[in-house]
């Protein structure tokens, strides 16, 4: 969980260490930041199946009733 931690601050320059390379599956050193996106991109997509969005039609509003008294 530690090197997931240190590997995302790494991809955002964020607290970066230039003796920490972000690595591919292969385990090949990744050193372009546009190649770094780009697999993070397709890591999270295969983590989640493809289904990293919603449809909006498939939640429905849920029913409120209000009942305030004016009266007073």
């Amino acid at each position: 969980m530690k090197q997931l931690c240190d590997i995302t601050k790494n991809v955002i320059g964020k607290y970066s260490k230039p003796g920490r390379p972000v690595k591919n599956k292969e385990s090949k050193p990744i050193t372009e930041i546009e190649e770094r996106w780009n697999m993070w991109a397709k890591h999270i997509e295969e983590q989640s199946n493809g289904q990293a969005t919603l449809n909006p039609l498939d939640i429905e509003a849920a029913h409120i009733d209000h009942h305030l008294d004016v009266a007073a």
